[in-house]
Parts: structure tokens; C-alpha cells; sequence
């Protein structure tokens, strides 16, 4: 599984490294945002396409990892939760245990109660 996983890895690194030779021309024009709400408009510094297409792929790998984060902090509050309630349950059935042992079986109570 593990030499899977490390031809996946080299073969997109391969395709990436094609598609930025093959676009180079394209990938390093500039491009400038503009945004105009009619009272104020704003404009920014012109930067290479590289530059926004690399920004946009590390934004994208930062909010994935927040939501997956988020995720996990759920889980590991919900077994937090689980593992207290076990913990009462099993509390609860070593109170209970003791008292059980004291009374007979309820098939001997019966026997008990028709012999009487």
C-alpha cells in the first residue's frame, strides 16, 4: 500500500510539473483585481498568475484542514462523552451487583413462594 501511495505522489508531481512547462508563457503574465461598489472601488497590485494560482491551492489546503480539524475535535468530544457515561454505567452495575448477590435467583424465589 505504501509504494502505492508513493507512485500517486510522484505521478502528479509529474503532471504538475507538465502542466507548469507547458503553461509557462500563461503562468507568469500578471493579473489585477478590481472591485467597484460605486462609492469607493478598490484595485490591487498586479501579481503572476503563479503567484494566485499557488495562493488559491494553499487557502484551499488551509480550509480543508480547519474543517477536517473541526471534525475531529467533534469525535474526540463525543467519545470524551461516551467514555464518562461508561464510566457511570459500570459504577452503577457494581452498586447494583452486591445487592443482586444478596437476593436469590428469581427462579429460587419462585420455588419459594409455591412451596409456602
Amino acid at each position: 500500500m505504501r509504494l502505492v501511495k508513493v507512485v500517486l505522489v510522484l505521478l502528479v508531481l509529474f503532471i504538475g510539473f507538465l502542466l507548469v512547462r507547458q503553461n509557462h508563457d500563461v503562468l507568469t503574465q500578471t493579473a489585477q483585481f478590481k472591485l467597484n461598489l460605486y462609492i469607493i472601488s478598490f484595485q490591487s497590485a498586479p501579481h503572476s498568475l503563479w503567484v494566485l494560482l499557488t495562493f488559491a491551492l494553499f487557502l484551499g489546503i488551509f480550509g480543508t484542514g480547519l474543517y477536517t480539524l473541526l471534525g475531529l475535535l467533534k469525535q474526540r468530544q463525543a467519545n470524551r462523552q461516551l467514555r464518562h457515561d461508561l464510566e457511570v454505567l459500570k459504577s452503577e452495575i457494581q452498586t447494583i451487583k452486591p445487592k443482586t448477590e444478596s437476593t436469590p435467583p428469581i427462579s429460587q424465589a419462585a420455588d419459594l413462594s409455591q412451596s409456602i
